[in-house]
């Protein structure tokens, strides 16, 4: 197990607050044969000089600098055609590891050769805070559970943060996407699944996942809804052997719909936006906003609202 060596790739974009202690969490792992790639796209704030401190106090640190803001995509794709590690796992600047994360993971992957892909649990912490709240859900419940979604014409949406990877398969497939973000990790597993390597998720909370308004999926919350769908849409569409729709024009025919699936789809989006905002205000105990989200989660569709609550509770 001890000769197991991969990388642990951080991107990082204006992180600074949060950088030290996601690398901390890295660096004080009970498996220590790893090297780090701290990856500044573009940083204006300090992260550069966070990376520098630490790549002073330990040799398994290496940073990558782009001196203009880059996407996570493009500059994890440059990256993986240059190292030689087999393996790599993938890391949020602003999520924290527990001590053993690793070491479970690595322990799973040897036990198990045939996982090309291998995520995990999170429970949540908030912008400001590190007080843990609920957990993540999965989909994926066994080794074929990937399959079956995508024989389903469904998305995999899995926890990327934290997540190992082959890196031959990742390459296989071409890695990111840029043009899907902030959904292209979906895109990403979804094309890995159809090439048959099998994508699982280790039923452990191994990472503290930071969820808070500022970040994309929250702020911007519907767009990513919609860049989700169409990832969807993209992967019917290549499983009906038809070429992948534009952005544009896969807007424009959701403008085509009936009147009635609009509406459903719009309560169940307002739902699970509402769902998210409560999960932010409940770790920073937020009442009045707990009370009010939960109230406009559960009007919106009150079956996916106790759904919600039963998966992650």
């Amino acid at each position: 197990m001890n000769k197991f060596e991969f990388a642990v790739i951080i991107p990082c974009y204006n992180v600074e607050k949060y950088l030290s202690k996601t690398i901390e969490s890295v660096l004080n792992q009970t498996f220590k044969n790893f090297t780090i790639f701290l990856i500044n796209n573009g940083s204006s704030d300090g992260s550069l000089n966070v990376m520098k401190k630490y790549q002073q106090l330990d040799k398994r640190i290496r940073i990558i600098k782009y001196k203009k803001k880059t996407s996570r995509g493009k500059s994890i794709n440059d990256l993986i055609r240059k190292i030689n590690f087999k393996w790599f796992c993938l890391l949020d600047a602003d999520d924290v590891m527990f001590k053993n994360k690793i070491k479970t993971q690595i322990k799973y992957l040897i036990d198990n050769p045939n996982i090309k892909v291998l995520s995990n649990l999170a429970t949540y912490i908030t912008y400001d805070e590190e007080k843990t709240y609920g957990k993540s859900i999965t989909s994926i419940n066994h080794q074929y559970s990937a399959f079956e979604l995508t024989d389903k014409k469904k998305n995999i949406s899995i926890m990327i943060s934290g997540c190992f990877f082959d890196k031959k398969i990742f390459t296989s497939v071409g890695g990111f996407r840029q043009k899907f973000w902030p959904c292209d990790d979906t895109d990403l597993f979804n094309r890995i699944s159809e090439k048959k390597k099998i994508i699982y998720v280790l039923p452990k909370i191994l990472i503290k996942y930071r969820i808070h308004s500022n970040s994309v999926t929250t702020n911007n919350f519907f767009y990513s809804k919609l860049k989700n769908d169409w990832v969807n849409d993209c992967l019917i569409q290549r499983i009906n052997k038809d070429k992948e729709l534009s952005f544009k024009k896969f807007c424009n025919k959701l403008s085509k719909r009936n009147i009635f699936l609009k509406a459903k789809n719009l309560f169940d989006d307002k739902c699970d936006y509402y769902f998210r905002k409560t999960i932010i205000y409940i770790i920073d105990k937020k009442i009045l906003k707990i009370t009010a989200c939960l109230f406009l989660s559960f009007i919106n569709n009150p079956f996916r609202f106790f759904q919600k609550i039963y998966n992650r509770f």
